[in-house]
């Protein structure tokens, strides 16, 4: 099952930037607002817009004959010593993750 839900951020001049037109290195330092949009319902899940940064990212695996696949993607904030992160996986299951890091 493919994962349908993607990232979209707003830059802090304004310009709203997608997984499928931005590379994340080239942008991360530049969010100011970062959520995920599933692209069938058009649903939105949006972090809170006074992180210290943002993040993302996805969990893969590989197969013996080479095929590799995702298997759940996340979007996160730090703030502070807190790290928060949503993740979705391939079943569109949604989970909420928080952990204590070192400043």
């Amino acid at each position: 099952m493919e994962n349908n839900w993607k990232w979209v951020g707003v830059t802090k001049q304004g310009k709203t930037i997608t997984e499928e037109t931005t590379e994340w290195e080239d942008v991360k330092e530049n969010i100011q607002d970062l959520m995920f949009r599933d692209s069938l319902t058009n649903q939105y899940i949006r972090l809170p817009k006074n992180a210290d940064s943002f993040i993302q990212g996805k969990t893969a695996s590989c197969s013996l004959n080479g095929k590799v696949e995702i298997e759940s993607r996340f979007i996160g904030l730090k703030k502070g010593n807190i790290l928060f992160r949503i993740r979705v996986n391939n079943n569109n299951y949604i989970s909420v993750e928080c952990e204590e890091i070192e400043s």
